[in-house]
């Protein structure tokens, strides 16, 4: 197989594929970029048989840990407004401020099943960066049954709304 394609995952995702068992191969397949924040505060835990999980550190050795810095986090705050902002969660921020400076590996991809996210990439211009878990898993060679928000018909409409939005500068600042 040849050098592994960065993607940079969610926490939501990282705790679906430990509850659906595709880590391990999901993991093989793709180097996995994600911040501390994910790891230390957002991917904790996951469910599985009605028993609560925890994610061990460890899990995240094969990963690429990035971290936005100060000005980076200042500048994705200064472009989204408040209300695109207030309902994303602190990691989903940091992979957006990591790719609107152009911190992420070349090549990577965003996967996320949580709305904000994938509107605020398309905000920025970088909807072509969003993938879908529906999408990962098919590339992996695993169908699942997944909730709506994992798919790649969810992925669309909040791409096609980010798109609209960033049209008619609704979800951004004014400069």
């Amino acid at each position: 197989m040849g050098e592994r394609q960065p993607l940079a995952l969610d926490a939501n995702i990282i705790i679906v594929s430990f509850e659906l068992n595709v880590w391990e191969p999901l993991s093989e397949r793709f180097d996995v970029v994600v911040t501390r924040t994910i790891i230390n505060i957002e991917a904790c835990f996951f469910k599985r048989d009605n028993r609560i999980i925890p994610i061990l550190e460890s899990e995240f050795d094969v990963c690429t840990v990035i971290d936005p810095d100060a000005k980076e986090l200042s500048e994705i705050t200064s472009y989204l407004d408040d209300i695109v902002l207030k309902n994303m969660d602190p990691g989903e921020r940091e992979i957006l401020a990591l790719a609107k400076a152009s911190r992420l590996p070349d090549g990577c991809r965003i996967c996320s099943s949580d709305g904000p996210a994938i509107h605020g990439l398309a905000l920025l211009g970088l909807a072509d960066w969003s993938v879908s878990f529906e999408s990962l898993l098919k590339e992996i060679g695993y169908t699942k049954n997944l909730d709506y928000q994992f798919t790649e018909a969810f992925r669309k409409v909040k791409v096609a709304q980010g798109q609209q939005d960033k049209i008619q500068g609704v979800g951004v600042r004014k400069p």
